[in-house]
This record gives C-alpha cells, sequence and structure tokens, in this order.
C-alpha cells in the first residue's frame, strides 16, 4: 500500500477526518499493554465468540483514534482522563461496525486507504500540504519501536476508517436531507442577539436566619441516609516506578541518540514556529521551544522505562505460585523496593494523596482475596503495581461522627428553602408590576432584589466568562426560548438558591450575515444530523448485538 500512497502524494483532505496534531511524545511513549484483555475469553457479539486476532486489531485500531484525535496515546494524558475515554470499550465498539462492514460488503481499496492516509496533516509538510513519505516513515517506524504496532495496523485502521465512513453515509443519510430554507430558520433563531437581566436568589443570603432546633437535627439525618452513606471502599499495597526515578537513565540514553538533535529541530519545523508556547499561550523562542521537546522527550522516554520496569516487576510477582498478596511485598523486598498502602477509597473517588486515573480504581475494585495481584497500572507520572489487601464494606456512619457536616447541611437546606420562597414570591410581584407598566429594574430595586445585567449573547454563545462563576448560561437559554421582550420568567429554583430571568430585548441577525454564514452553515449542520443519526443507529445496532465482556479473569503483565 505504501507504493500507493507515494502515487497520490498530491491528494489532499479527499474524505472528512479529524485534523491531528500530534505531539512529541509519539516517539517516546510507553509500550502497548492489553492487560486483562490478554485473557482468553474475550466475550461475544451476537453469541459469537470475539477471538483474540479480532479483539487485538480493534484494540490498537481504538488506540490510533484516540492518537489521531488528541494527540497522544489513551491513558497518558489528561484528555483520556477527562473525557473518560476507556480503551476496551471503545474497542469492542469499533468491533460492532467493523463486523457490520462485513455484513454489508464494504470493501475499501487500496487507493481509498492511501488517500485517507495521504489526506492525514500529520504525515504533510504543514506549509504546502503535500504528503512526505520520510514523515510517514519515521511514523511507522517508531510506533513500532515504541508501541509494537506495525504498518499493516496503521493501513488496517486506514482502511477501516474509510469503512465507517461508508457507513456514516449510508446510514446517516436521514440527517443530511435538511432543506436551506429549514437551516436559515435555525441559524436565524441560533445568531438572534438576547438582551437579559436576571435576578439572583442566592441560598447564602438565608443562613443567617436558620436556626437549628434541638429536635431538627435527627429526622433530617435519617431522611437522608443514602447521602451519608459511605460506600464500599478497598485498600491496596503498591508498588510505585516513578518516570522521575528513570531520568537519568533516559539521559543516558538520549545522549546516544547520535541524530536526537535532528530529530528535535524536525519537530519544531513540522509543527511550525508558532506551534510552541508557554503556559500563557505566548509563543516560545526557537531556542525555548527545542529545549521544551527535548524534555518532552526525556518525559516521555523516562515514562516508558518506568513501564518496563514496572512490567519485569509484575511479570516476576504474577510468576510465584500460589498467587497471594503477600507475593508482592516479597519481590519488593528481594529489591529493597518500598511497598505503601493506599488509604481506604471508594471506585469514584481514589486515594486522595495520590496522582491517579480511574483505571486505577477500577483495577483495584476489581481485586479480591482469591485474585490479589494485577498488572501494571499507569498514572500520569509513573506506574503502580498493586496487590489487594482488604474490602471495607459500606455503612451509615452515626450522626455524632458527622454532627458538624449535618448540621452544615440542614442549614443550607433551610437557607435554600428561604431563597425559594422568596424568589417565587418576586415572581408573582414581578408579574403583576410589569403588566402594570413598572420596569424591571425599579421593581427589583423596590423589593431589593439583586440583578445582574448579562452581556448580549445568542442561543450559539457557548460561555459568558464575565458571569459564568454565578449564572448557568444554558439555563438561562431555556428560559429565554418562548420569552417575549417585556416579559420575565418564573422564579427557578437550582443548588445554590434560584433566579428570575427578564428579557428587554431579541435582535434579529443582519441579512447580510444570514447569506454569508449560510452556506458553511447548512453544510455543518447536515454533517452533524447525519452523524448524529448514524449514531443513533450505531447505539441500537450495539444494544441489539448482545455485545458482552469477558467473565473477570486474572490479570498479566505484557
Amino acid at each position: 500500500m505504501f507504493a500507493t500512497i507515494r502515487r497520490h502524494q498530491s491528494w489532499l483532505w479527499g474524505i472528512i477526518i479529524t485534523v491531528i496534531i500530534v505531539s512529541f511524545v509519539i516517539f517516546f511513549s510507553p509500550n502497548v499493554n492489553l492487560g486483562d484483555s490478554r485473557s482468553a475469553n474475550f466475550g461475544s457479539i451476537n453469541g459469537r465468540s470475539i477471538t483474540r486476532e479480532e479483539y487485538t486489531k480493534v484494540y490498537y485500531e481504538a488506540m490510533l483514534r484516540f492518537l489521531f484525535s488528541y494527540g497522544s496515546w489513551p491513558g497518558q494524558d489528561a484528555a483520556s482522563k477527562q473525557i473518560g475515554f476507556d480503551v476496551d470499550r471503545e474497542s469492542r465498539n469499533r468491533l460492532v461496525l467493523v463486523r457490520k462492514m462485513q455484513d454489508f460488503d464494504i470493501h475499501v481499496s487500496d487507493e481509498a486507504a492511501a488517500r485517507w492516509i495521504a489526506s492525514v496533516p500529520f504525515f504533510q509538510d504543514r506549509r504546502q500540504r503535500v504528503f512526505r513519505p520520510e514523515i510517514y516513515d519515521r511514523f511507522v517506524k517508531q510506533m513500532a519501536q515504541e508501541k509494537g504496532l506495525q504498518e499493516r495496523d496503521l493501513e488496517r485502521f486506514a482502511r477501516n476508517e474509510v469503512g465507517i465512513q461508508q457507513l456514516i453515509a449510508l446510514f446517516g443519510l436521514p440527517g443530511k436531507l435538511v432543506t436551506p430554507r429549514e437551516a436559515e430558520t435555525l441559524y436565524r433563531r441560533e445568531h438572534e442577539e438576547l438582551a437579559t437581566e436576571v435576578a439572583l436568589f442566592p441560598a447564602t443570603n438565608f443562613l443567617a436566619s436558620v436556626t437549628v432546633g434541638a429536635n431538627e437535627l435527627n429526622p433530617f439525618y435519617s431522611n437522608r441516609f443514602s447521602v451519608y452513606r459511605i460506600p464500599d471502599r478497598v485498600q491496596v499495597s503498591y508498588v510505585k516506578f516513578e518516570a522521575t526515578n528513570f531520568l537519568a537513565e533516559a539521559e543516558q540514553a538520549l545522549a546516544k541518540e547520535t541524530n536526537f538533535n535532528q530529530r528535535v529541530n524536525q519537530v519544531y519545523l513540522e509543527r511550525g514556529t508558532n506551534f510552541w508556547t508557554d503556559k500563557d499561550g505566548k509563543v516560545l523562542s526557537e531556542t525555548a521551544a527545542k529545549e521544551k521537546i527535548g524534555r518532552e522527550a526525556l518525559d516521555g522516554l523516562a515514562l516508558q522505562t518506568a513501564h518496563k520496569k514496572a512490567a519485569e516487576f509484575a511479570n516476576e510477582v504474577l510468576a510465584i505460585t500460589p498467587q497471594k498478596r503477600e507475593n508482592l511485598a516479597q519481590v519488593a523486598a528481594k529489591k529493597t523496593m518500598v511497598v505503601k498502602e493506599t488509604e481506604p477509597f471508594s471506585q469514584y473517588e481514589g486515594p486522595s494523596d495520590l496522582n491517579v486515573l480511574e483505571t486505577f480504581m477500577r483495577a483495584a475494585f476489581a481485586l479480591s482475596s482469591d485474585e490479589p495481584l494485577a498488572s501494571p497500572i499507569a498514572a500520569e507520572d509513573g506506574f503502580y503495581v498493586m496487590a489487594f489487601k482488604q474490602r471495607i464494606p459500606s455503612r451509615i456512619p452515626p450522626l455524632e461522627s458527622i454532627r458538624a457536616k449535618v448540621t452544615e447541611d440542614y442549614r443550607l437546606f433551610q437557607a435554600t428553602r428561604l431563597a425559594e420562597q422568596t424568589g417565587r414570591q418576586f415572581s408573582l410581584s414581578l408579574s403583576n408590576g410589569l403588566a402594570q407598566k413598572k420596569t424591571f429594574s425599579a421593581i427589583c430595586a423596590e423589593a431589593k432584589v439583586k440583578t445582574v445585567t448579562l452581556p448580549k449573547f445568542s442561543r450559539s454563545t457557548r460561555s459568558l466568562p464575565e458571569v459564568d462563576d454565578q449564572i448557568d448560561l444554558s439555563l438561562v437559554k431555556s428560559l429565554t426560548d418562548d420569552l417575549a421582550p417585556g416579559n420575565a420568567s418564573q422564579f427557578v429554583p437550582n443548588r445554590s438558591g434560584g433566579l428570575v430571568v427578564y428579557l428587554a430585548s431579541r435582535t434579529p441577525v443582519d441579512k447580510a450575515k444570514v447569506q454569508a454564514d449560510l452556506p458553511a452553515f447548512l453544510a455543518d449542520l447536515r454533517r452533524s444530523q447525519q452523524f448524529e443519526a448514524f449514531s443513533d443507529w450505531l447505539g441500537r445496532e450495539i444494544a441489539q448485538s448482545g455485545l458482552s465482556e469477558p467473565a473477570n479473569t486474572k490479570a498479566k503483565a505484557n
């Protein structure tokens, strides 16, 4: 296929793809670790077992999709943590799509896959947007060295990406049937400017009015057992392989790289001089940018080394039979390594003293006395090898042990009720006042109600930084949807008390702007509607497929 790619170097932007900005971490990332997924049982789809080969292929493809979307491998950065990316779940969903391509006899030619690869910005000269074979070659080489993926994995990924686009075109077709008139109506609605004022009723303003009676706390506590229940918790022992402990080793390895500076120069030029910025967003000088690239390479290589050492350690622990939690301490003692214990933690709130990812909590809660050991678990600054210590069942703490917390909650609860009562009374007087042609400002001043004048916004506005810490813009939008200028919404309670929104005016979008923006808006709308229709179809297919996960099996280190 690579020869095909070379023949089509001039093909640019042939199909819809995600814009890719891949950081230098590609050159120094930890190896792929399938972890528990290397068990013999990989679940099933429509009653048909998922083979090891099938799962491994889609697992690699799910990782590549994340890399091409977010610029780093999943599980090693804030992006995967923030969006809750689960490579196992995404792999299984992708396998449903792959099998659907087989069902519908979708075959992607070498030329189509090559065109997709050639259109990926990461493989192109940034200035000329032309496919660069040397960039592609370097990516494939480093991907193989650092992740164990081969060029055939990238080619298969490209082929399946094109095939998925064909599925989107097929099952997203209903979403493309948006007429220009429908798009114009929606555009005008989304972009008209709204001028609003908001009357606020924060519960904190009423705290001073709340007193706690002697007999009021007990029933409040009793009715909220579910709130105060301490969830199931686990405690694990662990050995941590911190990336910083391997910086010296990484420095030595980089010192032996005779072409390291050349590679740094290449990365700097490929990204462009304005790509590298400091924490304040200011463009770094060439020297500072290259220093940053070098630091990222060093940190990445140190993390890779930490993973290698953790995997070697875990393999030694897992090799001891029978498998017991004490095996972790046994191997650690032999290597004079320190074993630590976490505080008890829940499945959704990890140990407060550790900077761990969601995968750490999931792995810890999968452990038991029968299966006490886990393969290396990635963190942002290293890897953990853990062993089960104990599980602490859920319980409800006695009132006396949390009296201060319950008292605080009771006072806020009562203050919120007072805020709601005041807000509803105001809403009634506001309606009467507006009917009598009084101004919103005058009515609020007379009632001594705090108001905030919002900057003008439209339904397409994503945020109002000036007031985001006080007011939920999405709530304000919903309250003004069917509101006529000069009218106010009903009082709406929220967590902090409640609010009333007054709509002063609606300003239609300029006709010239409509004409200028409508073609692009229509195209974007059709794409989004197409993908939404496809997503609905895919959700139904996944639900009907009987997609199952494997039974819990013993973890293995890679």
